[in-house]
């Protein structure tokens, strides 16, 4: 069992259902979403959080929580050029040159045979393609024939 506050508590069942905490500003939607996960969490349940203003990095002090973006956050959301660099650091030395090339390009796109000659492998290659391969599962880059970097980037 969730046990939301005293009286009220929920079937852990429930979590696989879909809520939607709603009332006027200051009522207490942040605190009550805040003790339902960390009822989640204290019982093992996986929990997800999307968090736009910031406010739920205090979980950590007490669960073992990884907070993605913001300013408190263990794993970066960049976009454009930041996050280029995030992945350049990420990424073998196929992909980041590939993925490089199509960002320069960008809003061009590139046959794959322009990206292998300027990124100096065989367009026939089994590196040249496993990079490529990795880099659209990757949602990177975009195409088969002609290719370009992910909108990602550019959003």
């Amino acid at each position: 069992m969730l046990t939301i506050a005293r009286g009220l508590k929920l079937p852990l069942e429930a979590i696989t259902q879909t809520f939607g905490i709603l009332a006027v500003r200051g009522a207490g939607k942040t605190y009550t979403g805040a003790v339902i996960a960390e009822e989640m969490i204290a019982t093992g349940m996986p929990v997800v959080i999307a968090d736009p203003i910031g406010v739920w990095w205090g979980l950590r002090s007490e669960f073992p929580v990884v907070i993605f973006g913001g300013d408190h956050g263990d794993v970066p959301l960049e976009t454009g050029a930041d996050l280029l660099s995030y992945w350049k650091g990420k990424l073998g030395k196929a992909e980041r040159t590939i993925l490089e090339t199509l960002y320069e390009a960008y809003p061009n796109c590139l046959t794959k045979e322009e990206v292998a000659v300027r990124t100096d492998y065989s367009v026939g290659g089994g590196g040249f393609n496993n990079a490529l391969s990795k880099l659209r599962t990757l949602e990177l880059i975009e195409g088969r024939g002609t290719l370009t970097a992910g909108e990602v980037f550019f959003e």
